[in-house]
Protein backbone atom coordinates (compact mmCIF):
# COMPACT_ATOMS: atom_id res chain seq x y z
CA UNK A 1 0.00 0.00 0.00
CA UNK A 2 1.25 3.63 -1.03
CA UNK A 3 1.71 5.82 1.74
CA UNK A 4 2.28 9.32 2.48
CA UNK A 5 3.82 11.89 -0.19
CA UNK A 6 3.42 9.59 -2.85
CA UNK A 7 -0.17 8.79 -2.33
CA UNK A 8 -1.13 12.59 -2.30
CA UNK A 9 0.83 12.87 -5.19
CA UNK A 10 -1.18 9.87 -7.12
CA UNK A 11 -4.47 11.19 -5.98
CA UNK A 12 -3.86 14.80 -6.96
CA UNK A 13 -3.22 13.52 -10.14
CA UNK A 14 -6.18 11.40 -10.63
CA UNK A 15 -8.19 14.38 -9.52
CA UNK A 16 -6.83 16.67 -12.16
CA UNK A 17 -7.75 14.15 -14.90
CA UNK A 18 -11.25 13.93 -13.71
CA UNK A 19 -11.68 17.58 -13.84
CA UNK A 20 -9.94 18.14 -17.39
CA UNK A 21 -12.02 15.62 -18.83
CA UNK A 22 -15.33 17.33 -17.22
CA UNK A 23 -14.34 20.92 -18.57
CA UNK A 24 -14.66 22.04 -21.73
CA UNK A 25 -14.44 25.04 -23.76
CA UNK A 26 -17.83 24.51 -25.46
CA UNK A 27 -19.90 24.75 -22.06
CA UNK A 28 -17.91 28.10 -21.13
CA UNK A 29 -20.10 30.87 -21.98
CA UNK A 30 -17.83 34.05 -23.93
CA UNK A 31 -20.73 36.25 -24.34
CA UNK A 32 -21.54 36.44 -19.91
CA UNK A 33 -19.55 39.21 -18.46
CA UNK A 34 -16.55 37.86 -16.59
CA UNK A 35 -17.00 37.55 -12.94
CA UNK A 36 -13.62 38.18 -11.65
CA UNK A 37 -12.22 40.90 -14.01
CA UNK A 38 -12.11 44.53 -12.47
CA UNK A 39 -14.56 47.03 -13.86
CA UNK A 40 -13.55 49.68 -15.74
CA UNK A 41 -15.33 52.23 -13.71
CA UNK A 42 -13.83 51.23 -10.12
CA UNK A 43 -9.91 51.68 -11.56
CA UNK A 44 -9.08 55.13 -11.30
CA UNK A 45 -7.41 56.82 -13.97
CA UNK A 46 -4.95 58.25 -11.59
CA UNK A 47 -4.37 56.29 -8.83
CA UNK A 48 -1.45 58.11 -6.82
CA UNK A 49 -3.10 61.12 -7.41
CA UNK A 50 -4.01 61.76 -4.00
CA UNK A 51 -0.49 61.46 -2.51
CA UNK A 52 0.72 63.69 -5.58
CA UNK A 53 -1.62 66.47 -4.07
CA UNK A 54 -0.48 65.84 -0.73
CA UNK A 55 3.34 66.17 -0.95
CA UNK A 56 3.11 68.34 -3.77
CA UNK A 57 4.66 66.39 -6.42
CA UNK A 58 6.10 67.88 -9.70
CA UNK A 59 6.91 64.66 -11.67
CA UNK A 60 3.00 63.87 -11.78
CA UNK A 61 2.25 66.89 -13.63
CA UNK A 62 5.13 66.32 -15.84
CA UNK A 63 3.78 62.51 -16.53
CA UNK A 64 0.16 63.90 -17.54
CA UNK A 65 1.85 66.03 -20.20
CA UNK A 66 3.59 63.62 -21.72
CA UNK A 67 1.30 60.74 -21.06
CA UNK A 68 -0.45 62.60 -24.29
CA UNK A 69 2.49 62.41 -26.57
CA UNK A 70 2.85 59.24 -25.37
CA UNK A 71 -1.21 57.75 -26.84
CA UNK A 72 -0.63 60.04 -30.01
CA UNK A 73 2.70 58.00 -30.79
CA UNK A 74 0.20 54.70 -30.59
CA UNK A 75 -2.14 56.03 -33.23
CA UNK A 76 -0.07 55.67 -35.58
CA UNK A 77 0.32 52.91 -38.04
Amino acid sequence: MKKGRHRRYEEARKFQRENAAAFSVEDFEFDEPDLFSKEEDDAPDDQYGDLADKYDDDYSDLADKYADLDENEEEKP
